[in-house]
C-alpha cells in the first residue's frame, strides 16, 4: 500500500473537522512529504554534479603535476607544436 493511499485511508477514519483553515490536516502533510521528496532530490542531483565537477579538477591538478613533475627532470609529457 502506497504512503499516500494510506494517508487517504487515515483521512477517511478521522473526524472531518480536523482542518485547518478548511484544509484537511492529511493534505497539509501529503503537501510537506512531497515537498522533502522534492528537495531531497534536488540535492541528491547537485551532490552528484559537484562530485562529477571535483573529479574534474582532481584529474586537471594530477595531470598539472605530472607536467611539472617531467619538466623538472628534463622530460616533456607532451609535444609543443
Amino acid at each position: 500500500m502506497s504512503p499516500l493511499i494510506a494517508l487517504r485511508a487515515f483521512d477517511d477514519s478521522i473526524n472531518s473537522n480536523s482542518s485547518v483553515d478548511g484544509v484537511s490536516v492529511v493534505k497539509i502533510i501529503e503537501y510537506v512529504v512531497i515537498g522533502i521528496v522534492v528537495l531531497s532530490l534536488l540535492a541528491l542531483g547537485y551532490m552528484g554534479w559537484r562530485h562529477r565537477y571535483n573529479l574534474k579538477l582532481l584529474g586537471e591538478a594530477i595531470a598539472h603535476r605530472k607536467e611539472k613533475h617531467a619538466l623538472a627532470h628534463g622530460r616533456r609529457t607532451k609535444d609543443v607544436q
